[in-house]
């Protein structure tokens, strides 16, 4: 599953940032307390994240929602949401948590990985942001309704060859 984790870490007072197994596609945002088992109480509770790409927001979550107090938790994760994103895409995370007695706030950036590469000889289409081929697929004209000729990609002689 592709997730990242944002903890708050309670002795350092820093926010802290896992990646794991990122998707060229999506993600699962995390936010976490280091509980370590114990209830923690709060005084008046608020938290929340933005992903930005640029300006443009991609993902933000407040907690708790609105007419929700969070008074003690014993829970360390608090609430996740899903974010979608495309490879190379740059992504700039902003985090904070506001108690009655001050608020803290954390950063973060990663560029989204892309997808793994189908075969060594393909390259990477930056327009469409995927893996493509190195020869374009043929437009023969013996692809089509009645046809029914394809071709694969053949890798030892990088190259379409036809599906009889």
């Amino acid at each position: 599953m592709s997730k990242l984790n944002i903890k708050y870490n309670r002795t350092t007072e820093e926010f802290e940032f896992t990646e794991e197994n990122l998707a060229a596609t999506y993600c699962t945002v995390i936010a976490c307390l280091d509980t370590t088992g114990e209830t923690l109480e709060f005084s008046e509770l608020e938290c929340g994240v933005i992903l930005k790409n640029g300006e443009t927001v991609i993902g933000s979550k407040t907690i708790p929602a609105e007419g929700v107090t969070i008074i003690s938790s014993n829970q360390a994760c608090l609430d996740s949401f899903r974010c979608s994103w495309v490879p190379d895409m740059v992504i700039d995370i902003e985090v904070w948590m506001e108690q009655t007695s001050g608020r803290k706030e954390g950063k973060y950036q990663l560029t989204v990985p892309r997808p793994p590469k189908r075969y060594a000889s393909w390259v990477w289409d930056d327009d469409l942001k995927i893996w493509d081929t190195p020869i374009s697929y043929p437009d023969d004209g013996k692809y089509g309704f009645k046809l029914q000729i394809a071709y694969r990609w053949d890798e030892g002689t990088v190259s379409w060859v036809e599906i009889l």
